[in-house]
């Protein structure tokens, strides 16, 4: 738009035969304020409420801008942050975790692995069957991203510094990624 601005401006030679769809665009456009409204047909009264208009409780709040998010709030004192430590391969064995650097970050709290879930008696499973999907990455990968530590920290940028000082060393693919 820019560009044809200019073009119109400057009078250049060839904008008068340019189509009136491009011309158009060099051209300030002022719309006015968006209205909208919504109708619903009637419907049979036997069945109500299902097939009657009804408002969400939060419709005009969130319309209004006055609506609250999680985004909004401030964080609670002594509030720690989390970043994790994602696989860079996919269908690869881990040979090793190297925590040592991310841990000795002034303002780390601590790096948790599956080794460490398992260390305070936890269950590294998630999911709806056992066994179906960890929640950090044990001896395998299975795609890129998977997580495979979690740091937490102070803040959010000291944890996520730490997060790229975790290595992650892996073996010989398990399989061929699919793509």
């Amino acid at each position: 738009k820019s560009f044809l601005a200019a073009v119109a401006h400057f009078a250049v030679p060839g904008i008068a035969t340019l189509p009136p769809e491009l011309r158009s665009a060099a051209v300030h456009y002022r719309r006015p304020t968006s209205t909208a409204s919504q109708t619903y047909a009637g419907g049979d009264p036997s069945l109500a409420p299902i097939n009657a208009p009804v408002t969400k409780l939060a419709a005009k709040i969130q319309a209004s801008g006055e609506a609250k998010y999680t985004g909004d709030l401030s964080n609670p004192n002594r509030c720690l942050f989390a970043c994790p430590v994602t696989s860079t391969k996919a269908r690869a064995t881990i040979s090793s975790i190297d925590i040592t650097a991310a841990a000795a970050l002034p303002g780390v709290v601590r790096v948790v692995t599956a080794k460490d879930v398992k260390d305070l008696g936890g269950s590294n499973n998630a999911g709806p069957f056992p066994g179906d999907e960890q929640i950090f990455a044990e001896s395998e990968v299975l795609c890129y991203g998977q997580y495979v530590a979690l740091v937490v920290a102070v803040s959010f940028d000291i944890a996520e510094r730490a997060a790229r000082l975790v290595t992650v060393n892996y073996g010989a693919a398990t399989k061929p990624a699919v793509i």
